[in-house]
């Protein structure tokens, strides 16, 4: 009888599923895009704006996988004034494979809340990387590349 209780312990606590199971959970700031670090393009931002009296600038981009295969994109811009948004959607992954579905994304306008629908990247044009859908991911430590079938790649570092 112990034997049985303590093997249904076993695996019980075996069956629980762990952030190891999918290891894209947890918090992930963008560090690169295109091979560029992304707080050295701030910084080069940061001193053209400092010419016409700017002196606060900086930039957040910070993705959070939940295991329950949905995620949020928090983005913060500081030039003179902060304005912050979030993208919202589902993202699956197949070994190496992965797509993410924007849903829905709260943007710096009159309207509070924009149903993305069928147009996905309406913030393409100024942030340049909403677009990413599908394409293959790696993980090295806690490093975090995207590699989009567009050919654009992210790197993101685990917070």
């Amino acid at each position: 009888m112990l034997v049985m209780l303590c093997a249904g312990f076993i695996s019980g606590v075996i069956g629980c599923g762990t952030d190891d199971d999918n290891p894209w959970v947890g918090t992930w700031s963008l560090e690169t895009f295109e091979g560029k670090n992304v707080q050295e393009q701030v910084a080069a931002a940061k001193l053209l704006l400092t010419l016409f009296g700017v002196v606060d600038v900086s930039y957040s981009d910070n993705w959070t996988f939940d295991d329950d295969q949905t995620w949020e994109r928090d983005i913060t811009i500081v030039a003179g004034e902060t304005v912050s948004f979030e993208v919202t959607g589902t993202y699956a992954l197949s070994d190496s494979d992965y797509t993410i579905t924007p849903k829905s994304s709260t943007i710096p306008t009159e309207e509070s809340e924009v149903d993305l629908g069928a147009d996905l990247d309406p913030l393409e044009s100024t942030f340049g990387n909403t677009e990413m859908d599908s394409g293959t991911w790696s993980l090295d430590g806690d490093t975090l590349t995207l590699t989009s079938k567009t050919g654009k790649v992210y790197g993101f570092k685990k917070k």
